[in-house]
């Protein structure tokens, strides 16, 4: 039965501009993997929360019914005109965010409490240097080989149930001229998404490795610690307190993207694990920390900061974790990234609602275990989605404390872009809720080549070689996937 029935969307249709149409049907059988693959989709969002449960909804989207795409200041947005052709619509801005903005204040969609937190909306990613739009830090070095921010709104979202075992096929309707027809179309599509779903998986394409593949750092041993040493007499110097620095890889492989994300899954199941097919570029993450989420008025950052790789054994493990949580330089720089996320949220927060939750907790995943903290607080009702990203981007845990003067020091100091890496992939609905994790543990396939970073916070009595040491354990998990996918073959 479709949600809501066609009289109700009709009264509905007169009073909001976008309305979710929506099936609910059994998927007891089914994995998100496989729902994506039958419905041919373009993105892919799920959860293993701490690395070991299944988050409960997983996100599919299948379609583009329109995009934003920001390369610099030029916004380029595609949808269908009023012939149902698609048009293309350019210009410059200064703020590009503020097309995002615009193209969401003018939906208005009910509330309807059967369907999952996100049921339509804007799926995409910001690169680290759109921080550049709202913020005097300039970019270093040319054009990245991606856009700055890519945002798509699909045709239709899936949302699997982990619990229910099942799954909502939801159509996102933008009532025109003839609410009727519009709701049969959504109707239609609805069903043929359903008979997509009752069929086989599409076999994949299966890479056969014709030699193991090689690694290329653009920063090596030697460089990467000549720039600790630097900063940190930046640090001793008052400049700042902590500034996170990242190194780059880049491997050629001849794995499908989807190949790579299944390994990457397997080895590295984090909290926001997701696939991004552009087309011209796909984003392979599993990354464990959340960037911000909105929901409602509640807003959460939850600072992932203080690192240890994981024990060989369990008495090992153990043995890390108390150490880690017994480390007067892990700590210090955990509470100086707390306090950043306070200070951030208290931008947007009505007053005196920030509060500390769940403080410094030890939380494990495949390769690396880190301290966490979850910060909450309620938006001020002056304020929307885009106040908080404004305030809160890019993380402190990714870029350093105080966050302007750390960005300054990371762009003179790696000299390079970071395009993806340290920014933040989101999904934006049309209800007004918002989540997001920070683009770390992510890889960009383009072409053949899998470019990804991993990077190392350092304060003044960082030891240059454990820094190091770090960013070689958080690359670990991304290049086995890379191997893992492209050997599927052999």
């Amino acid at each position: 039965m479709l949600i809501p029935e066609k009289k109700a969307f009709l009264r509905d249709a007169a009073e909001y501009s976008v309305v979710p149409v929506s099936k609910e049907i059994p998927a007891d059988f089914e994995t998100p993997l496989s729902l994506f693959l039958k419905s041919r989709g373009l993105f892919l969002l799920e959860s293993i929360e701490r690395g070991e449960h299944v988050g409960r909804f997983s996100i599919i989207a299948c379609g583009r019914k329109c995009g934003i795409t920001v390369t610099g200041r030029k916004v380029e947005v595609r949808g269908p005109n009023g012939n149902g052709r698609e048009s293309v619509t350019e210009k410059s801005l200064p703020d590009p965010l503020e097309e995002v903005r615009r193209f969401f204040a003018g939906l208005k969609a009910p509330r309807y409490e059967h369907l999952p937190p996100f049921w339509g909306g804007g799926i995409g990613y910001l690169g680290y240097e759109t921080v550049g739009y709202f913020e005097n830090i300039p970019a270093a070095g040319a054009d990245g080989p991606i856009p700055d921010a890519c945002l798509v709104v699909p045709e239709m979202v899936l949302v699997y149930d982990s619990v229910k075992r099942s799954i909502f096929i939801i159509a996102s309707v933008f009532p025109g001229q003839d609410p009727e027809n519009d709701y049969a179309a959504a109707a239609d599509r609805i069903g043929a998404m359903e008979s997509l779903l009752a069929g086989r998986i599409p076999a994949q394409p299966r890479p056969v490795r014709k030699k193991r593949p090689v690694l290329r750092l653009d920063t090596d041993r030697d460089e990467f610690l000549r720039n600790v040493l630097t900063c940190q007499d930046l640090i001793r110097a008052g400049d700042a307190y902590q500034v996170v620095l990242s190194r780059a890889f880049s491997v050629d492989t001849d794995a499908h993207p989807f190949a790579v994300y299944r390994a990457l899954r397997m080895i590295n199941p984090s909290p926001y694990l997701f696939f991004l097919d552009f087309g011209a570029f796909a984003l392979t993450g599993s990354s464990p920390e959340v960037m911000v989420r909105v929901q409602g008025r509640e807003m959460l950052v939850k600072p992932l900061a203080g690192t240890r790789p994981r024990g060989g054994t369990v008495a090992e493990d153990d043995r890390l974790a108390k150490e880690l949580l017994a480390d007067a330089k892990e700590k210090a720089e955990h509470i100086m990234l707390v306090d950043l996320a306070r200070n951030d949220l208290g931008r947007v927060a009505r007053p005196g609602s920030v509060d500390v939750v769940d403080y410094m907790a030890v939380e494990r995943y495949s390769h690396v275990m880190h301290l966490v903290s979850s910060v909450k607080a309620e938006m001020d009702e002056s304020r929307d989605v885009f106040d908080v990203i404004r305030a809160v981007f890019p993380a402190g845990t990714l870029s350093g404390a105080p966050k302007i003067r750390a960005m300054e020091i990371i762009s003179e100091l790696e000299g390079r872009r970071r395009d993806f890496y340290g920014g933040m992939v989101f999904n934006l609905g049309f209800n007004g809720n918002f989540d997001s994790c920070i683009t770390i543990r992510t890889i960009l396939k383009k072409g053949r080549t899998a470019f990804f970073r991993a990077g190392a916070g350092i304060v003044a009595d960082s030891v240059p070689e454990n820094e190091f040491r770090e960013t070689e354990h958080k690359a670990e998990a991304l290049f086995a996937a890379i191997e893992r996918a492209g050997a599927e073959g052999d």
